[in-house]
């Protein structure tokens, strides 16, 4: 039991265990989800899918760190003013426009190739050339699979 203004006081396991989890779900975030977001992109030629896409991914982002902080808060046990605190201030830090770029990605996770990028020129150029939309030319996912794969005939 407890008096007013006064918490019960907690268990000396509880506590334990709940910083071992602390340090549990902080792992799982840095080695699972976190390389996962930091390497996630989009590469499309329909803007309204690119929006809905990229959108989705800033709302995951600003989620995971939200619930991170809530997590990091619980290090030192549990306390709501604490707990609440970290949240909030997780939000608005999540909800901050980013300071660099996401960088454009092929499947996989990784940098355009060189070729990838000669192609997107060819294709902007040819589409202004003919007045065309440059997916009309040819869609990005062809695109990609160019340069992912480097096809040495024209029938691959």
């Amino acid at each position: 039991m407890f008096t007013a203004g006064h918490p019960p006081a907690a268990d000396p396991a509880i506590l334990e265990r709940l910083a071992k989890s602390t340090v549990y779900f902080q792992e799982k975030f840095a080695e699972i989800l976190s390389p996962y977001l930091d390497n996630l992109a989009v590469e499309t030629d329909n803007k309204e899918i690119r929006k809905k896409i990229l959108d989705a991914v800033k709302q995951l982002r600003e989620e995971t760190a939200v619930k991170l902080a809530g997590v990091l808060s619980c290090r030192n046990g549990f306390s709501p003013g604490p707990y609440l605190r970290a949240l909030s201030a997780a939000a608005i830090e999540a909800g901050r426009p980013s300071r660099k770029p996401v960088p454009s990605l092929t499947p996989g996770g990784r940098r355009p190739p060189e070729l990838f990028e000669t192609l997107r020129e060819w294709r902007k150029q040819k589409a202004a050339e003919e007045g065309l939309a440059p997916y009309q030319v040819m869609h990005q996912r062809t695109l990609v699979q160019i340069a992912v794969h480097l096809p040495e005939t024209i029938a691959a």
